[in-house]
């Protein structure tokens, strides 16, 4: 699984779903997005190898692309995406799992994780409330790291229920700033302010070394990532240059772990989408080995759409957990889902995942967590 890296030129900025005039006026600020939706990014790399077989940009690429670029959301061709990620000087990084507690504000600093607790009945059925797996003091009030990553080598360690090191720990702060931009809308006739349409944006601007990674497979025979050319990524007419890195590196998954506690932490790399059922135990999770959820550690959900292109209409709007998010599983067959788990240490849940989405890695149960 190659690494497909893209440089801002300038600022990004990466529009949410919600329009500039929603309960506010247009010279109200609007932040962008950051890190990106898949499907922004995995959009760009689409038109990008389009436009290497000769397709000029401009309405609908050749039928012949369509076996490895699809043709819109719900008809996927042969290549599949991981990512997008940030990366730092060539470090890959994730989004810090919401089970874990940290203390510290600022300089937040993991100091517990949260597990599965007793099981309790509720008005959405049986469920287990997170608890902490150690004691800590009441007083420095515990609480998961907001806007936090881990490398992959501190991910390997929550992986296995260990608690990261501080140099395993990158702020936001490290990786991108907001800048303030002022927008204008002009009349298409007369190319001249239009009146009214004074607008407010932030834009997102990365630290040096600072990049955006995706990672590629199932390019066949003939077919390369596009590289030492301008890609255009996101709104307001941002660019970005793309290079070709490395591969893909492995999270370790404790497996025999996992086989011993019968149960799991699923913890999402990318935005997920699940049926508010799944999410609630009452539905099984579509993998093998029948997994239930019993608990979990989420933030407010994100809100991402799309625009399609060809009919120039905007897309469903879903709820997606953002990444960071953990579910906690009990599993009736663990071997078989673990079989599910591919060379990287990675399982592909919810719809999308050919695109980016869905994409998650499974660690232990903390200790105090439910174990058979």
């Amino acid at each position: 699984m190659r690494e497909w890296r893209l440089f801002p030129i300038d600022t990004l900025f990466f529009r949410g779903s919600v329009p500039y005039t929603m309960d506010h006026s247009p010279q109200d600020d609007v932040y962008s997005e950051f890190p990106p939706p898949p499907s922004t990014v995995s959009g760009a790399l689409r038109a990008a190898l389009a436009r290497t077989k000769g397709w000029s940009g401009i309405g609908r690429w050749p039928d012949c692309l369509d076996a490895v670029l699809g043709n819109g959301f719900e008809q996927p061709g042969s290549l599949r995406v991981v990512g997008p990620f940030v990366s730092l000087g060539g470090r890959l990084l994730y989004c810090i799992p919401r089970h874990l507690a940290g203390i510290g504000n600022p300089g937040w600093r993991p100091v517990a994780f949260f597990a599965p607790g007793e099981r309790i009945h509720c008005d959405e059925g049986e469920l287990a409330l997170p608890i902490l797996d150690r004691i800590i003091d009441p007083e420095d009030r515990p609480e998961p790291g907001e806007g936090i990553f881990v490398t992959v080598a501190g991910m390997n360690r929550i992986l296995r229920a260990e608690l990261p090191e501080e140099s395993e720990l990158i702020r936001a702060s490290q990786l991108w700033e907001s800048e303030k931009r002022i927008g204008l809308e002009l009349e298409r006739e007369t190319r001249t302010a239009k009146n009214g349409s004074l607008y407010s944006c932030h834009h997102v601007r990365l630290t040096p070394s600072t990049f955006i990674s995706v990672f590629v497979e199932g390019l066949p025979e003939g077919w390369e990532l596009p590289a030492r050319q301008f890609v255009p990524l996101g709104g307001e007419g941002r660019m970005a240059w793309a290079e070709v890195g490395g591969v893909l590196p492995r999270l370790e998954v404790p497996r025999d772990e996992i086989m011993r506690q019968r149960g799991a932490v699923l913890i999402a790399l990318s935005p997920v989408f699940l049926e508010r059922s799944v999410l609630t135990g009452k539905a099984r999770l579509e993998l093998p080995g029948n997994p239930r959820v019993v608990s979990g550690c989420v933030a407010r959900p994100v809100r991402i759409g799309g625009w399609d292109s060809l009919r120039r209409v905007a897309t469903p709007v879903r709820s997606y957990l953002p990444a960071g998010s953990v579910l906690f599983l009990e599993i009736e067959e663990p071997g078989e889902l673990l079989r599910a788990v591919d060379d990287w240490g990675l399982i592909r849940i919810g719809p999308g995942s050919c695109w980016g989405f869905g994409v998650a890695t499974l660690a232990r149960l903390p200790a105090g967590g439910r174990e058979s």
